[in-house]
């Protein structure tokens, strides 16, 4: 079982989002599972997700995320 927390680094705040972060979380726990880093990111394993913070970054907009076993 897994946990994860999930960082948005915008270029620009005012992008919408609520439209965004769905659509990368999907790709996320996709990306985890097919390289092997979570063994299935169903409700089986993926038992909590710590909340998205989104700040901005013009110089160096991107993604962390952070993964847990629990």
């Amino acid at each position: 079982s897994f946990a994860i927390k999930s960082t948005l680094y915008y270029s620009n705040i005012l992008s919408d989002a609520g439209n965004v972060i769905p659509m990368l979380e999907k790709f996320v726990l996709d990306a985890l599972q097919e390289s092997r880093i979570v063994k299935n990111d169903n409700v089986k394993y993926h038992k909590k997700h710590l909340g998205w913070e989104v700040f901005e970054d013009k110089i160096n907009p991107r993604l962390k995320i952070e993964v847990w076993s629990i």
